[in-house]
C-alpha cells in the first residue's frame, strides 16, 4: 500500500515537473492580461467620468428646454383663444 502510494506520488511529481513550463507560461500570460485589464479599466473609468459630465450637461439642457417649452405652451394657451376670437370677429 505504501509502495503504491509512493509510486503514485512519484508519478504526480513527474507530471508536475513536466507541466511546470506550461504553468509558468500561463502565469506570465495571466500577469500580462491583468496589466492590460487594469489599463483598460482605468481608461473605462476616464470615459465614464467624461460621459457622466456630458450626461449631467444634457440633463441640465433638457430641463432648460422643457422650461422654455412649458413657457411657450402657456403663452400659446393664452394666444390661441385670442387668435380664435380675432378670426371670429374678422369673419
Amino acid at each position: 500500500m505504501l509502495a503504491e502510494a509512493s509510486i503514485e506520488v512519484a508519478a504526480l511529481q513527474k507530471k508536475l515537473e513536466d507541466n511546470q513550463p506550461e504553468l509558468e507560461k500561463t502565469m506570465k500570460i495571466t500577469a500580462e492580461k491583468k496589466i492590460i485589464i487594469a489599463k483598460e479599466n482605468a481608461e473605462a473609468e476616464d470615459v465614464k467620468a467624461v460621459v457622466s459630465v456630458a450626461e449631467k450637461q444634457a440633463s441640465e439642457e433638457a430641463a432648460e428646454v422643457k422650461a422654455v417649452k412649458d413657457g411657450a405652451d402657456a403663452d400659446l394657451a393664452v394666444a390661441l383663444p385670442a387668435l380664435d376670437e380675432a378670426v371670429r370677429k374678422v369673419k
